[in-house]
């Protein structure tokens, strides 16, 4: 067991490692030299021959996806490197038992390298000290035996740390001063695009004062109509979001909100709609963005922009807004978020405030020489951001579920985004360790292929949403761009038909979710396969949800038949209790 450095030059130094009593591996900030390129830390039991029974477990290859296994089997020559980590940890398993390794120290500052050279695999995590060693490195070692050993027993683990720290607290227990969160878990998310510019964008620097027409999908007042539809269908709970009310509509021109944008029909429209979806008894709540930013903004400074190490500003994508740049963690929450957080409550928001992609990518590091910020002091911005949106709206939401703020917002827009295409290298098959961990502690709707679920091809999707934990989640007019990842079919509200005919869908998924919506407050300890489209939840106080995806039926251990297509949920005594069927 040891730590490896890279100093510049090549030459590696070892330094011996030993696991505390407590099962903590720490190396000294102090022992880094000044000329080291990277650390990395090596132990043989993350370690195994072609062969072996067991694996390794990596926690994404990618923002916000899948956990993924790497099975011993024989394969080429072959390494991968992942650096993000959407947790900070690994894991070995043998058939000894198995490790889960916590990076608690530069834990936002290493990759995963995973690999196999002549039929021997190995794992380990090597730190990039893009802003130098700034902390201690430290590794936190859980051993685990017996069915604790397996991919769900290391997510129970890893839960009861995050718990046991305080980095996180269960669901159960925050409603009690989060009113907004427990009106949340009772209906469905329904997010409503409002309008947009052109996009993928035709001018990449905008004229402030003459931008690009904005094209409008649904305004205020039609809302309303849409929230009477609701009432008169008998959907008594839900939350609305409105995405692109802003200025430009949907990112039109971050970090400006207002004016609210007139082609939707203006402020005033949007206090009446605000005020009558309370009066109805709903929530209403606003998508912002503190992520991206244009320089046809008023409040476009360069100066707050975060900087690389060249001290360019860094960009980010291209959005309806054009060109867009990243602004600093600190600048935002300091110089913007107050000011936005008064604006919003003046126009009547009283839902979960949503915050656009901060929860889907990992907070980069800042090298202004004015706001210098690690990746971890910039993670710690942003959960404080968090913070300020809960305490103004009682709840706050993201994109993403990276848990390096998970403690400070409630709902994620996806669990996970998606599955991959294909698998990536040293990558054998998924599993669904993150709902294991934050199921109970954060909601979620299950992907992006979940989104708007009812309107797929796929016939299974709304109750394998279900089946994984997840809470409804439909978006008018999702398609504003070509290569849409929530599919092709759209909710829309245009016509009168299209409003009832809309709103009758929300309704049905409404209806399967109230059956199941009380376990939102549960830990899930297990999700199983147990045959090809049949999926076993297992939940924290023994209730059981089976779900058969597949077009015959499924016998149960009970004894139970399932049919095809349907969601069956069992008490903790193994009594039957309920069934949604498609």
């Amino acid at each position: 067991m040891l730590f490896r450095i890279k100093r510049r030059g090549g030459e590696m130094q070892d330094v011996p490692a030993a696991v505390s009593s407590e099962g903590v591996i720490t190396l000294r900030k102090e022992e880094v030299p000044a000329d080291a390129e990277s650390v990395s830390f090596h132990d043989d039991f993350f370690t195994a021959r072609e062969g072996d029974s067991g694996f390794f477990l990596i926690p994404s290859h990618y923002y916000c996806h899948d956990t993924m296994l790497t099975e011993f089997r024989k394969r080429e020559d072959t390494e991968a490197a992942y650096r993000y980590n959407d947790m900070p940890l690994y894991a070995s398993a043998k058939e000894a038992g198995a490790v889960l390794a916590v990076v608690s120290g530069m834990d936002m500052d290493y990759e995963l390298v995973v690999g196999v050279k002549d039929g021997a695999y190995y794992i380990y995590p090597r730190f990039t000290l893009e802003s130098g060693p700034f902390e201690d490195f430290v590794i936190r070692y859980f051993r685990l035996e017996g069915e604790g050993a397996s991919p769900a027993g290391l997510a129970r683990r890893y839960r009861k740390y995050q718990l046991e720290r305080g980095a996180c607290r269960p669901m159960r227990e925050r409603v009690k001063t989060q009113p907004v969160l427990e009106q949340s878990l009772l209906g469905p998310e329904v997010r409503i695009r409002m309008g947009w510019k052109p996009m993928p964008p035709e001018v990449l620097e905008q004229d402030r004062d003459n931008p690009p027409p904005v094209h409008t999908a649904v305004t205020f007042d039609r809302i309303c109509d849409v929230i009477r539809e609701f009432r008169k269908q008998g959907i008594d709970h839900a939350e609305f979001c409105l995405v692109g009310w802003n200025r430009g509509g949907h990112d039109g021109q971050f970090p400006d909100l207002l004016p609210v944008e007139e082609a939707f029909g203006g402020e005033e429209a949007l206090k009446r709609l605000t005020a009558f979806a309370a009066q109805q008894g709903y929530l209403i709540c606003a998508h912002t963005n503190i992520h991206d930013s244009y320089s046809s903004a008023e409040r476009w400074r360069r100066e707050d922009m975060l900087k690389d190490k060249n001290g360019e500003v860094v960009k980010g994508g291209q959005w309806c807004g054009g060109q867009s740049y990243l602004i600093c963690p600190e600048a935002v929450h300091e110089k913007i978020l107050p000011e936005d957080m008064n604006t919003l409550k003046s126009l009547g928001f009283n839902g979960t405030h949503y915050f656009d992609v901060t929860s889907m990518i990992t907070p980069q590091p800042c090298y202004d020489k004015v706001h210098p910020l690690t990746r971890k002091e910039a993670a710690q911005w942003r959960a404080k951001s968090f913070e300020l949106a809960r305490k103004y709206f009682g709840a706050v939401s993201s994109e993403g579920s990276l848990d390096y703020a998970i403690g400070s917002y409630d709902y994620a827009l996806y669990a996970v985004f998606g599955a991959p295409k294909e698998l990536p290298p040293m990558c054998d098959r998924t599993f669904p360790f993150r709902h294991i961990v934050y199921h109970g502690i954060i909601h979620y709707n299950l992907s992006a292929a979940t989104v708007n679920a009812p309107l797929k091809d796929d016939r299974k999707l709304p109750l394998l949403n279900l089946a994984y934990g997840g809470r409804p989640m439909f978006y008018y007019y999702s398609k504003f761009r070509k290569d849409s990842p929530w599919g092709n079919r759209d909710l829309l509200c245009g016509t009168e038909k299209e409003l009832r005919e809309g709103v009758e869908i929300i309704r049905q998924d409404y209806e399967r979710y109230k059956k199941m919506r009380d376990l939102q407050y549960e830990f899930i300890d297990d999700i199983l396969e147990s045959a090809e489209n049949v999926v076993v939840t297992v939940y924290g106080n023994g209730t059981r949800t089976i779900f058969n995806g597949s077009d015959c039926e499924f016998r149960y251990e009970t004894g139970d038949v399932i049919p095809p297509l349907t969601l069956a949920r069992f008490s903790p005594e193994h009594e039957f209790q309920s069934a949604i069927t498609i």
